[in-house]
């Protein structure tokens, strides 16, 4: 069972919940399960709190500053001496512990088990701070892993921010900045973060907000004012961090010209453990016909449901859901010169507000709450003047709630056929019997893949499909109670014969032609291949080892070099080498070239640093810059105008240095690429980039050794032959459609037809590109803006591989 503290958290967030056999599909989706007559708790009540002296107001608006651990609540607010954790208790603030000195940030708070990450927000100046529980003083106090507090880089101009953790551990922020919404990422102990991810445009006082989903996602919604929507995008966990959904829009039936439209900047969020997504927002149509205050809500299903109309004044609003009542409330500002704080409250089941009350009197601003649902009391703050008002809230729980839930859904295990046959399709569908008349129905539908899909009976669970192309398909069957919808995905791979071309062998006295291979770790030439030896050094840290990171730096000001090495050892020694080539997949432009020169030293990737090649072993020069440390022969050059992957092809230099490699394989020192004199630098990603495929790449082409050499003059057995690769013609399509990848991929069979793979992979281009299956020479991509693509088509026969490349224009 998983200890990672956000595991825990999910195991105490459904432990109360009846589990079903099968609640989650292989996508991540959690099916609802009927929660029945809930047990009465108490009456509605609001308690009114100790007044808490502040510096600063209780906003920003996407933020949650109150939180509930130990059975008791929590807040981070600063005042006169600095920014403080308050604790609750009974219905006075008591500050235990101080986090800084400074006073004027925003925090927003994400409880991760015993752990209260802090984001201290102020501008381009925010800080993280991370406390940990302490059971014997009752307080959080300084994270003994990292005490201290770490810089969070917003951009210049950035409105606000908001922070998740998903559930491989993963910090996320996300912030509005100018004309963009970005996220930034950090793992481990959180003591840096990487640069920003654009995941879309918006209007310079835009706003955004993330939230973590229990489907091992994490997605964030942002309004923007120049479409005159509110749109979302989600990111699985684990996957690379660039690579998110596309842009949905909630509610998008209420976009309209009305006043300014839908969108303004005001959202706050709260997640349901079904994974039911509420957003509380402020509209802009400025018409008393028209909602001011609204309720987003996102199905667990991705489905958004019509907007649900609040208030038609207010401002500011927040939402907070408290499942075990089966209720939720939004709480506003009553007006935008600031007031009462008023709420309505709604059933979760059927979204329908009651009438509008009041939290807290007086004037007041930016309430305030928590980023969790609640099962019992749950504590409101909101700003007046340098004071912060506060109520603590109880659910009227005195009536029993049922609630109609969506129906569960399982579409059964994905499968591979072979054109021509019919898969056979088991699903199952089962239902709480609600609402009253029952009227359940069921549906199969084609949800993507290439070709025409054929149903026997789409309205049966139990049916089968047949397929006009072979490829992979991704089948949905979808249930509805009449109220609610629920799906699940089953995926169907189509495969076609691989045409075989008979074996080839050499005749007797002929020459071999070139073979190529490549070697990157995780892929070529075979999947557990993990021959790359790779880190940087870096001057201004002359001790520091960089081994285990995931992305290198390359500079001169300041002075860093990237030291790389390949085990070639699959090459056959006496093969001669025809040329060579490095590809990085390189993630900024530079006007600068860096040079590539034959390493001399044994250096190691665990020890190396700008003073050591190896532990106790100092370079002839610093940073491997002295006489017998590299070659004085400059073997390429990388000097990338743009991102993406860059390929260094080496020249006569670079091919006898690859050469020396085969012919000694105990002189593969591998390279430095450096150049200390020049000051525009370049990043790529290293071998322990979590995607394969943007690791660091060697490409050789070589002649290999005669047969007649490796079989004698008796020999006649067949040489294998690099697969022949055809990614297709050029295309030219519309953003937002599909490109149709049509490859054609032959081999003659050795060594060993079973351990041909195919793999398409993105070559340059500046957006992401998305296959439906990768590993498939027939298959659809994906692109997230307009532009132009080269896409690489490669196969590999377990020696040798070969490749092909198309271009797709986005317009």
């Amino acid at each position: 069972m998983s200890t990672h503290p956000l595991s825990i958290l999910r195991r105490k967030l459904f432990s109360s919940r009846r589990k079903t056999k099968k609640q989650t599909n292989r996508h991540g989706y959690r099916r609802a399960l009927a929660i029945e007559a809930l047990e009465s708790r108490q009456m509605l009540s609001i308690t009114p709190l100790q007044n808490l002296s502040v510096s600063e107001n209780t906003g920003e608006k996407p933020q949650s500053k109150v939180f509930e651990y130990a059975g008791q609540w929590w807040t981070v607010m600063p005042n006169s001496s600095g920014t403080w954790v308050f604790r609750l208790d009974g219905t006075s603030w008591t500050p235990a512990q101080q986090i800084t000195t400074t006073k004027g940030f925003h925090a927003d708070v994400k409880v991760v088990d015993d752990l209260a990450h802090v984001l201290l927000f102020d501008g381009s100046s925010s800080r993280l701070a991370t406390l940990q529980f302490d059971a014997v003083d009752n307080r959080f106090e300084p994270w003994a892993l990292r005490p201290q507090l770490v810089n969070v880089p917003l951009s210049s101009g950035v409105e606000t921010a908001t922070i998740e953790v998903d559930s491989t551990g993963r910090m996320w922020v996300a912030s509005d900045v100018k004309s963009t919404v970005e996220v930034r990422y950090s793992d481990g102990l959180y003591t840096s973060f990487s640069a920003p991810i654009t995941l879309g445009s918006a209007k310079s006082d835009d706003i955004s907000a993330i939230v973590a989903m229990p489907n091992n996602s994490i997605g964030v919604l942002w309004s923007n004012q120049s479409a005159k929507v509110f749109q979302f995008r989600v990111h699985q966990d684990g996957a690379s961090p660039t690579l998110w959904s596309t842009v949905e829009v909630a509610a998008s039936q209420w976009a309209s010209s009305v006043g300014g439209s839908m969108a303004d900047d005001h959202i706050h969020l709260a997640m349901a453990s079904d994974g039911t997504l509420y957003a509380a927002v402020k509209t802009s149509y400025d018409s008393s016909s028209r909602p001011e205050i609204a309720l987003l809500v996102r199905r667990p299903n991705g489905i958004w449901d019509n907007l649900y109309q609040v208030d038609t004044k207010g401002t500011r609003p927040i939402v907070v859901v408290n499942e075990a009542a089966g209720k939720l409330i939004v709480a506003y500002t009553q007006s935008d010169s600031g007031g009462s704080i008023y709420y309505r409250e709604s059933p979760l089941g059927n979204i329908a507000f009651g009438p509008r009350q009041t939290l807290i009197s007086g004037s007041n601003n930016n309430v305030t709450s928590t980023k969790y649902t609640s099962n019992n009391q749950i504590v409101f703050l909101a700003g007046s003047s340098s004071t912060a008002r506060g109520v603590l809230f109880s659910f009227d729980t005195a009536a029993p709630v049922v609630l109609n839930q969506p129906p569960v859904v399982s579409a059964g295990p994905d499968r591979s056929i072979v054109l021509g046959q019919a898969a056979a399709l088991d699903g199952t569908v089962s239902d709480d019997g609600l609402p009253v008349p029952t009227s359940l129905s069921t549906s199969w539908t084609k949800f993507s893949g290439l070709g025409t899909v054929t149903f026997g009976n789409g309205g049966l669970v139990d049916s089968t499909a047949t397929f006009s192309a072979a490829g992979t398909y991704v089948l949905r069957l979808a249930a509805n109670d009449g109220q609610r919808v629920a799906f699940d995905d089953v995926t169907i791979t189509v495969s076609a014969p691989i045409v075989v071309d008979p074996p080839q062998q050499t005749p007797p006295g002929d020459d071999t032609e070139p073979t190529g291979i490549a070697f990157q770790d995780g892929l070529f030439p075979y999947v557990t291949y993990a021959g790359t030896r790779d880190t940087k050094i870096v001057g201004g840290k002359p001790t520091t080892n960089y081994g285990t990171v995931t992305a290198f730096d390359v500079d001169g000001s300041p002075d860093i070099a990237a030291l790389l090495k390949w085990d070639v050892s699959a090459i056959p020694t006496d093969s001669i080498v025809v040329s060579a080539a490095i590809e990085l997949n390189v993630t900024n432009a530079t006007k600068h070239n860096y040079e590539v020169y034959a390493l001399q030293r044994a250096w190691d990737e665990l020890s190396a640093t700008w003073q050591q090649y190896a532990s106790g072993q100092a370079w002839i020069g610093a940073g491997a810059n002295g006489s017998g440390d590299h070659g004085s022969a400059v073997l390429g050059q990388l000097g990338p105008a743009s991102k993406g992957i860059q390929r260094i092809a080496l020249n006569d230099a670079g091919v006898a240095a690859v050469q020396a490699w085969i012919d000694d394989p105990a002189a593969n020192f591998g390279i430095i690429l450096q150049d200390y004199l020049v000051s525009d630098g370049v990043d790529f990603y290293s071998s322990e980039a979590s995607n394969a495929a943007q690791r660091p790449k060697l490409i050789i082409n070589y002649q290999p050794v005669p047969p007649l050499a490796l079989h004698g003059s008796g020999g006649g057995l067949p040489t294998n032959v690099a697969p022949t690769v055809n990614a297709g013609a050029n295309q030219i399509i519309s953003r937002g459609q599909p490109a149709m990848l049509s490859g054609v991929v032959s081999d003659d069979g050795l060594p060993d037809l079973s351990l041909l793979t195919v793999l398409w992979t993105k070559v340059s281009g500046p957006g992401t590109v998305s296959f439906a299956d990768s590993t498939l020479a027939s298959t659809t991509a994906d692109f997230s803006e307009a532009a132009d693509y080269t896409l690489r088509l490669t196969a590999n026969d377990g020696e040798l591989f070969a490749f092909d490349e198309l271009n797709v224009g986005v317009i």
